[in-house]
């Protein structure tokens, strides 16, 4: 069965109940219909934004990194996390 499709504001919240004390990633992930992949794509990203938001550079610079390391995040997981330890 395929995940439910949600607007960006429903993931935030959906990954900011990830950051409460004792939070049930399992629990939240099923309650949501939605796999640990995908949620931990979401808090990737989401985190990835705050970091970026909350540094000094450009918006340009911002939007290349976003895109570097999403580029990397695909590259990990095509080679299985295999392909290297750079980071």
């Amino acid at each position: 069965m395929p995940e439910p499709r949600y607007s960006v504001d429903k993931k935030m919240e959906i990954v900011m109940l990830s950051l409460r004390p004792n939070a049930n990633i399992e629990g939240i992930c099923q309650r949501f219909s939605i796999s640990r992949a995908t949620f931990r794509e979401w808090k990737e990203k989401f985190l990835a934004g705050a970091r970026l938001g909350l540094s000094r550079e450009s918006r340009e610079t911002q939007e290349i990194r976003v895109k570097l390391e999403d580029q990397r995040r695909k590259l990990r997981e095509l080679l299985g996390d295999e392909g290297g330890g750079e980071s």
